[in-house]
C-alpha cells in the first residue's frame, strides 16, 4: 500500500487550487487528490455563477479577490491559457437610500475610533470604481425603467418597487469560466507529479492512537494522543472498499464538509444552503449593449436594488443567467433522507438540488419584470434552471483550519457564494498553513 504525504478529500476549486500550490512548493512529496465525481469540479464548482469582484467592505475580502483576479489574469494573458475572463464589471443599481448609506462613515480603519464611508474605503484600498447618475444609467441601460410609484401591484400582490438614481460599477469585476479555471489547476498538479483518483467516495475518517499502527478496531479515550490513521474509501464503479494512509488529510469538500468531519465531533462552523440559477434565452435586444466600456459590447453583471436579484450577461449565447439569494425563509440543509445505506455518505438533497420554476415566477421575474418590463415577462423562454449549494460560514469568509487535537487533519470550506473569486488565494494560505510555513 502506497502511504502519500498528502491526501486531499474534494476536487472542487478550494480542493485543485491547495493541491496545486502545494506540489509547486513540495515537489518531491506523493500528494493525492480524491473526489466522488468522474473529474474534478463536478460538484457545485461546475454549478457556479463564477463571477469575480473586488468590490467588498473588509479589507481581508478585498486582498483575497485581488491575489486571485491578478492570477487568473496570469494565466490567461501571459500562460496563454483560455479561462473565458470576461472583464464586464459588477454594477450596483442603487436607490437614493442605499447610495446615501454607501457615503456614511460605516466602515471602520486603523483606530476603532476612525469611521470612513464604502467609497472613501474603496479609495483606499485602490478598488477602480465609477458612479453614474441616474441619466447616465438612462443613456447606457435604456430598456431599464427607474421611476415608480409607490406600489407596483402584481397578480393581486401589493410590493414595494424602488427607484433607481445611481449606479455603482466595480471596474476589476466579471466572469469566467469554473470548468476552464478547474482544468487549469488540474493539469498543472499532474504536469508536476500529482495523483488523482475519481468516482471514489471517502466513507470515514479513521482515528489511531499518535505513533502507532492503523488499527481499524480502535476506539478514542481522552486519555490518548490520537490523529488521523487512514481513509475508508468505497469505489463507486466496483462497490470495493479499501483503505488509504497519509502523513496529512485535507478535507476540501465544500458544502459536503460536515459529512465527514462531525462524525469525529470536530465543528467547521459551515452550513449549506441552496442556490438557484436560471437562464433566459433570446435576450439578444438586451444583451448587445455598446455603452459600457468592455471589449464584449454587453452590460455588466447587474445587481438591481429590490431583492439582491442579479443578471449576468451570456453574449455568446444571447442570454442572461438570473436568480437572487433568498436568505431567510430558506433553510439550511441538515436532513438527511430515509433510506440511505449506511455504508455510503450520498445524499440527494445535497448532492442533486433541484431547481424550482415557481420560485423563479414568485421571486425574480416579478422583480425582473418591473425593472425591464420590455424585454422580461412571463413569456420570456427559460433554458432548464439549475441549483447547487452555498457553503456558509458564520461571517461569509472563508474557514482555513488545522484541526490541532488531530495533528495531521486540515480543512477548507465556507466559500459562501465567493469561493470562485477567492479560489487561487485560497489555495495558497491553505498550503501555508500546511507547511506551516
Amino acid at each position: 500500500m502506497t502511504e502519500w504525504d498528502y491526501v486531499f478529500v474534494g476536487a472542487g476549486i478550494f480542493g485543485v487550487s491547495a493541491a496545486k500550490n502545494l506540489i509547486e512548493r513540495r515537489p518531491n512529496s506523493k500528494i493525492l487528490l480524491i473526489d466522488k465525481y468522474s473529474t474534478s469540479g463536478q460538484g457545485n464548482t461546475i454549478k457556479s455563477n463564477a463571477c469575480y469582484r473586488n468590490v467588498f467592505e473588509t479589507e481581508i475580502n478585498i486582498n483575497l479577490c485581488n491575489s486571485s483576479i491578478d492570477y487568473f489574469k496570469h494565466v490567461e494573458n501571459s500562460e496563454k491559457t483560455n479561462l473565458d475572463l470576461k472583464d464586464i464589471g459588477y454594477l450596483w443599481l442603487l436607490t437614493q437610500a442605499q447610495m446615501e448609506s454607501r457615503m456614511e462613515e460605516t466602515i471602520s480603519v486603523g483606530s476603532k475610533d476612525k469611521k470612513i464611508s464604502l467609497i472613501e474605503f474603496l479609495k483606499l484600498n485602490n478598488v477602480e470604481y465609477a458612479i453614474y447618475s441616474k441619466n447616465e444609467l438612462q443613456q447606457m441601460l435604456p430598456s431599464l425603467k427607474m421611476t415608480f410609484g409607490d406600489q407596483i401591484k402584481d397578480d393581486g400582490i401589493n410590493f414595494p418597487i424602488k427607484n433607481i438614481e445611481f449606479g455603482l460599477l466595480g471596474k476589476n469585476c466579471g466572469s469566467l469560466s469554473p470548468d476552464l479555471l478547474v482544468r487549469h489547476y488540474e493539469s498543472k498538479f499532474k504536469e508536476m507529479g500529482g495523483s488523482c483518483l475519481y468516482d471514489t467516495e471517502v466513507t470515514e475518517l479513521l482515528l489511531k492512537e499518535k505513533g502507532q499502527p492503523l488499527d481499524e478496531d480502535f476506539f478514542p479515550t481522552v486519555w490518548r494522543d490520537m490523529e488521523i490513521g487512514g481513509l475508508k474509501i468505497r469505489n463507486l464503479d466496483t462497490d470495493e472498499v479499501t483503505l488509504i494512509e497519509s502523513k496529512n488529510y485535507i478535507m476540501t469538500t465544500g458544502a459536503w464538509v460536515n459529512q465527514l468531519l462531525e462524525p469525529l465531533g470536530i465543528r467547521t462552523w459551515v452550513k449549506s444552503k441552496k442556490r438557484q440559477l436560471f437562464r433566459i434565452l433570446n435576450m439578444e435586444n438586451l444583451v448587445k449593449n455598446s455603452h459600457f466600456d468592455n471589449r464584449f459590447n454587453t452590460f455588466p453583471f447587474i445587481i438591481l436594488p429590490v431583492g439582491g436579484v442579479f443578471m449576468k450577461p451570456i453574449p455568446d449565447a444571447m442570454s442572461i443567467d438570473v436568480g437572487c439569494s433568498d436568505d431567510i425563509g430558506r433553510r439550511f440543509e441538515t436532513r438527511v433522507p430515509e433510506g440511505i445505506p449506511n455504508d455510503t455518505l450520498e445524499n440527494p438533497l445535497l448532492d442533486n438540488p433541484s431547481a424550482e420554476i415557481d420560485f423563479y415566477l414568485t421571486n425574480v421575474l416579478p422583480v425582473l419584470n418591473q425593472y425591464f418590463p420590455t424585454e422580461i415577462d412571463e413569456t420570456s423562454k427559460l433554458e432548464k434552471p439549475s441549483a447547487g449549494m452555498y457553503a456558509y460560514s458564520i461571517d461569509k469568509s472563508p474557514v482555513i483550519e488545522h484541526v490541532k487535537k488531530l495533528g495531521n487533519l486540515y480543512f477548507s470550506s465556507g466559500g459562501s457564494g465567493s469561493g470562485i473569486m477567492k479560489a487561487d488565494s485560497m489555495g495558497k494560505i491553505l498550503t501555508s498553513l500546511i507547511l506551516d510555513e
